[in-house]
């Protein structure tokens, strides 16, 4: 249970309800959500970046300020609660809040130490676009499927913005009205969040492999952006537990739809071995 000496940073409201998302971390408390940060200064960064940002149709449960006036106290920050619920489905309504989202901050910059705060997120994110090599000590059955990945991946040219890294369980809706939530900061492709957004949903929120033809880009790009978002996902159990092996396969069944989505549309040299 969240101690009451946080709450008081934050809202004279005593009574704590845990959220069922955000990690079992997340308490609703009045109108806010307190939870922890593990990344202060990457948080209180993106914190005041977003104060001016204009969200238009959209609405966001950005980050409020303590009684003090700070983003972040005790290692707990706090969010506007807005009430809403997660659907599986509904992808072309999340495919358009996520573009507007992605669109509303695309003008902020990337500061100079962003690519310095590391987590097992990024650090997966980094051998997805090329920027760290696949880990030495991968189980080398799971490295032969890493490897079968990558030896398919083909230079893109995006452009790089900030983008919400994570739409796939954090957009909900009131209604018809969509909330977007626990915003994950990186500067990739807007593309490439989109991409995220669909394949996440089919491989943990039951989406069918045929919502990718929603998402209006040319094949090659599509493919090669498909490829970078499955090495991302697989990866990231190992940055978390090393020695978890039974994860890393776990993740992989997890994503074989998309894996068997690439393999049909990959000329026949290029193909990806779908391992059942």
């Amino acid at each position: 249970m969240i101690k009451k000496e946080i709450i008081k940073h934050f809202t004279d409201d005593t009574e704590a309800q845990l959220l069922s998302g955000g990690q079992g971390e997340s308490y609703k408390i009045g109108n806010i959500v307190i939870k922890p940060v593990h990344e202060e200064e990457k948080y209180i960064w993106l914190a005041n970046a977003l104060e001016k940002i204009n969200f238009e149709n959209l609405q966001y449960s950005g980050p409020i300020k303590s009684k003090n006036g700070n983003y972040v106290e005790d290692s707990y920050c706090a969010t506007t609660f807005i009430p809403g619920s997660f659907h599986e489905g509904r992808i072309e309504e999340k495919i358009k809040a996520a573009i507007s989202f992605n669109s509303s901050i695309k003008n902020i910059s990337k500061p100079i130490f962003f690519d310095e705060w590391k987590s097992p997120w990024t650090k997966a994110q980094d051998v997805a676009w090329s920027k760290q090599s696949i880990p030495s000590n991968l189980p080398a059955r799971f490295k032969g499927y890493i490897n079968e990945l990558e030896n398919i991946k083909a230079e893109i040219n995006l452009q790089s913005q900030l983008v919400h890294c994570d739409f796939a369980g954090n957009i909900l809706f009131n209604e018809n009205e969509p909330i977007i939530i626990d915003f994950s900061p990186g500067f990739f492709p807007a593309e490439y969040s989109i991409i995220c957004l669909v394949v996440d949903s089919i491989a943990w929120h039951n989406a069918k492999i045929d919502e990718l033809k929603h998402i209006d880009l040319d094949e090659f790009t599509k493919l090669q952006l498909i490829l970078r978002a499955v090495i991302f996902r697989l990866l990231v159990p190992y940055f978390f537990d090393s020695d978890n092996t039974d994860a890393l396969y776990e993740e992989y069944n997890e994503f074989l739809p998309i894996i068997k989505y690439l393999n049909h549309r990959l000329p026949p040299h290029g193909h990806v071995k779908s391992h059942n």
